[in-house]
């Protein structure tokens, strides 16, 4: 690294070790190799078409241009809560991720009617690093059961799955157990969850 690039991680406060030599290549060429060493950004890339600048995300966004790119990188590795929330009403499960605390994302959930219901209760939880990441490989693992055209504001939720709490459960585990993800902690609060066992229903 040269002096500039480590005056460039000294002053944003960046940790070298999110940091790729991509030795000239662009960031796409880089990309799986980035993403399988959990690289955020890659130096030594293909310099950007306004000042010529060679640091880049994982998407090939110039950090130095628009530095904001920065901060949504750093998403990936922060620590973060995982709930699994679920409507009655809708019988829909819904994973999401979030850095506040869970009261605080259940009056969200409800006051803004996500989902198009304010009957949402939050069933779990766990606490982990790089949450953004973990809750992207278990919505994977729940894609068959996604809600499609549940509008909340002008945005189609993809939190959203017809499938009951215990199948949501079931791969929320699986994923951090293949994952080997270090969980800082997890918590119930719904003793009784057989009210959640909705229909496990694939989407077309």
């Amino acid at each position: 690294m040269d002096q500039e690039l480590i005056d460039f991680i000294e002053y944003h406060k960046l940790d070298s070790d999110d940091f790729y030599n991509a030795n000239g290549r662009p960031v796409a060429s880089c990309y799986s190799e980035m993403k399988s060493k959990e690289k955020l950004f890659a130096y030594n890339t293909t310099p950007c078409s306004n000042s010529g600048h060679t640091l880049r995300d994982r998407q090939g966004h110039c950090i130095v241009c628009n530095t904001a790119n920065i901060a949504f990188s750093l998403r990936k590795k922060q620590i973060g809560f995982i709930y699994i929330a679920c409507s009655i009403k809708k019988e829909i499960s819904k994973v999401g991720m979030t850095t506040e605390q869970i009261k605080s994302r259940l009056s969200k959930l409800n006051s803004r009617q996500v989902g198009n219901t304010n009957d949402w209760e939050i069933v779990y939880s766990i606490k982990c690093p790089k949450a953004n990441s973990v809750e992207l490989l278990i919505h994977a693992e729940l894609n068959r059961y996604q809600v499609k055209g549940d509008l909340y504001g002008n945005t189609e939720s993809k939190e959203l799955f017809r499938c009951s709490y215990h199948k949501v459960r079931e791969l929320v585990d699986k994923v951090i157990a293949e994952n080997n993800i270090k969980l800082i902690e997890k918590k119930s609060y719904i003793t009784n969850t057989d009210k959640y066992r909705f229909r496990n229903l694939v989407s077309n």
